[in-house]
């Protein structure tokens, strides 16, 4: 898991993170969703919803949710991180390589 991920998660989102690395993907999701329900301004639950698409091939709703996430916290390096995998997925190259950039810029040590 990259560090910055681990930073001060809840229970809920600790048990989602779980899910993830099980590869139980919609059970992460429902944990995300009901995060996001609670506190629409949880950016960290937010950005567990964009892995998921990510991880379901869903690559442009991941691209929204992490531009949105970015538009409210433009340094997230996890929301640069995500729109790096979802452009590249969908052959936006150039695009893929400057969010991977700015993940790194703010997020040095996790990469």
């Amino acid at each position: 898991m990259i560090a910055f991920m681990i930073k001060k998660l809840s229970p809920e989102r600790l048990q989602a993170e779980k899910y993830l690395q099980a590869d139980k993907v919609f059970e992460a999701l429902e944990i995300f969703n009901q995060l996001v329900s609670k506190n629409p301004s949880d950016l960290q639950a937010w950005g567990g919803v964009g892995m998921v698409m990510v991880r379901t091939l869903q690559h442009e709703q991941a691209t929204e949710t992490f531009k949105f996430i970015l538009s409210l916290d433009p340094k997230n390096a996890l929301a640069h991180y995500g729109l790096s995998m979802s452009l590249l997925a969908m052959g936006q190259k150039q695009e893929a390589c400057e969010a991977a950039d700015q993940a790194c810029l703010y997020a040095p040590h996790d990469w």
